[in-house]
């Protein structure tokens, strides 16, 4: 902060019913009065005095910096209405942009992987007529006899899935 003066804080001017009404809102300090010279030397003043009296009180780290992004004279009307359109308008096309070369980079990659995939797909019943009737039936009987192993197991969970509770045994 320069010693300068407000410069370096947003001040808000409000006259309402001939009076002036200063502030900085960054550090809630606000002046009232009819001369805009002596409101603004009187703000400056309070401002000086808050800013000392938190650095001797050791609360200087408290103390905001200056809001020097705040735009205070924003367009307005038509001109406004115009950069936020042009500003959409970008926004949109950028993200076009993206979404095609995204969409470019997984046509080219995804393709052969979709087609190679769709083609064994394509492929499984010529291989199941091919399977030999011996390779069927040894798997079917595989089949049985793990049902047979597990068959114990899952008469004991049986139960607990029960959807009536008068059918679990106790």
């Amino acid at each position: 902060m320069s010693r300068g003066g407000i410069k370096n804080y947003n001040v808000i001017v409000q006259k309402v019913d001939n009076k002036f009404h200063l502030t900085i809102a960054e550090l809630m300090i606000s002046v009232s009065g009819e001369d805009l010279v002596e409101v603004y030397h009187g703000l400056e003043s309070k401002k000086e005095e808050a800013l000392r009296s938190m650095k001797e009180s050791g609360m200087d780290y408290i103390i905001p910096s200056p809001n020097i992004h705040h735009n205070v004279s924003l367009p307005t009307g038509r001109r406004l209405f115009w950069d936020e359109i042009l500003m959409f308008l970008a926004k949109l096309t950028i993200l076009g942009l993206i979404i095609a070369l995204l969409g470019g980079i997984f046509y080219q990659f995804g393709k052969p992987l979709i087609t190679g995939f769709t083609h064994k797909i394509k492929m499984i019943p010529n291989k199941m007529t091919k399977i030999p009737q011996d390779k069927v039936i040894d798997a079917a009987e595989k089949t049985k006899e793990l049902i047979k192993k597990f068959s114990p197991i899952l008469d004991e969970i049986k139960p607990l899935y029960d959807p009536e509770p008068a059918n679990r045994k106790k």
